[in-house]
């Protein structure tokens, strides 16, 4: 029963992945019922997320909601296109951990392990007043353009030369890439996102913007390769690194959305990505 006393909730929230869970948890905190569906709520989200510091909302700040739900934070990241700018902006790596913490599904959502097709969608309409669709822009079915990249994670130590004395880089159009010529220009400009996850480890990442179609990994891979190595970036760091991170995110909203008025779309569902950086 919802809080004005009718047998349906006030909200359907489809998919538990970042957004749709701090949509689920807010609407909750708001004295909304919530009824939440994802086949794997628990599932934890390998991605890595950041943000400029600024937008993070009052309610997620650690004086609020009492956790920091930042891992790390560089002051000015740096911008090469290829001339260096800075920016004097203050940007963070989120602690996917913490942030599922600060956002917690209380008694007022209800979830429910089951996944939701398009077909089934609009049927929740019986359930819920409003049905909000988080299930993400598609993946690999979404027939769009796509951000892609291929990026490992190494020691702060080793990293260090790919950084050039920079805190963070968080776009590096230069392209040192092509130093042996074997490049193959074809796929378009690609550009190095560099950031500290923590004190000690650094993501190093060859990034695409947007292909259509998108850029082979294996290409971002070997531009990647190539570029550190040129930067002094020890190759058994290279070989051996921490982790590997490979991205794929469309980058236009799910096709086909429902053109029921009680269904909406929220996160990268609707197209709310960052239109520069995906």
């Amino acid at each position: 029963m919802n809080a004005t006393g009718d047998e349906l909730f006030d909200v359907a929230v489809v998919g538990l992945g970042p957004a749709g869970r701090a949509l689920a948890s807010r609407c909750a905190a708001a004295g909304l019922t919530v009824l939440a569906l994802d086949p794997r709520p628990d599932a934890p989200w390998h991605q890595t997320l950041s943000v400029w510091t600024d937008q993070v909302p009052p309610w997620l700040r650690p004086e609020v909601c009492g956790i920091d739900v930042l891992a790390h934070r560089v002051s000015s990241p740096a911008l090469y296109a290829p001339g260096r700018a800075v920016l004097h902006r203050e940007y963070a790596v989120l602690d996917n951990d913490a942030l599922r913490r600060a956002l917690p599904l209380g008694a007022g959502v209800t979830v429910e392990r089951k996944a939701i097709d398009d077909e089934a969608l609009p049927a929740l309409t019986a359930l819920a007043h409003r049905v909000v669709d988080c299930r993400g822009a598609g993946g690999r079915l979404n027939p769009g353009p796509l951000q892609t990249a291929y990026g490992i994670v190494l020691d702060a130590a080793d990293a260090a030369p790919a950084l050039g004395g920079e805190a963070a880089l968080f776009m590096d159009w230069r392209t040192d890439y092509a130093r042996d010529g074997n490049d193959d220009d074809e796929i378009g400009p690609s550009f190095l996102y560099a950031i500290p996850l923590s004190a000690d480890r650094v993501l190093l990442e060859e990034t695409c913007l947007a292909g259509l179609p998108a850029p082979d990994p294996a290409v971002l891979a070997s531009r990647l390769r190539s570029r550190l190595a040129g930067r002094g970036v020890p190759s058994a760091a290279i070989d051996d690194p921490l982790s590997v991170e490979r991205v794929h995110i469309p980058l236009l909203p799910r096709p086909g959305g429902s053109e029921n008025p009680l269904v909406e779309a929220f996160g990268t569902a609707g197209g709310h990505g960052h239109a520069a950086t995906g």
